[in-house]
């Protein structure tokens, strides 16, 4: 199989607001692109787990979640491919 074009990098600017995590984000204009992105969770007082799409800003560290909406399903599949492929090998470790 020959490849004709390649799927475009997905990137996209992002305002490091603090969102998710606190607030007080350093508002620098950032450009993310997939390999940003990571995975962070929280749990509500039920218990139940809510998983975010997350980055670090370079300039404060402080982190930023960013709406599901604003990424391509192809990258969230990625993401969520990822991290079940590190739990696997973690369970196999053990």
């Amino acid at each position: 199989m020959k490849v004709i074009r390649e799927a475009p990098l997905w990137k996209m600017e992002q305002e490091c607001t603090g969102k998710g995590h606190g607030g007080y984000g350093c508002t620098a204009l950032l450009e993310i692109e997939e390999s940003d992105l990571y995975l962070t969770s929280t749990y509500d007082f039920e218990g139940d787990m809510e998983q975010h799409f997350t980055i670090k800003c370079p300039c404060c560290n402080i982190e930023t979640d960013l709406s599901r909406n604003d990424i391509p399903d192809r990258v969230i599949i990625k993401l969520l491919e990822g991290k079940s492929k590190k739990l696997k090998k973690q369970q196999e470790m053990r």
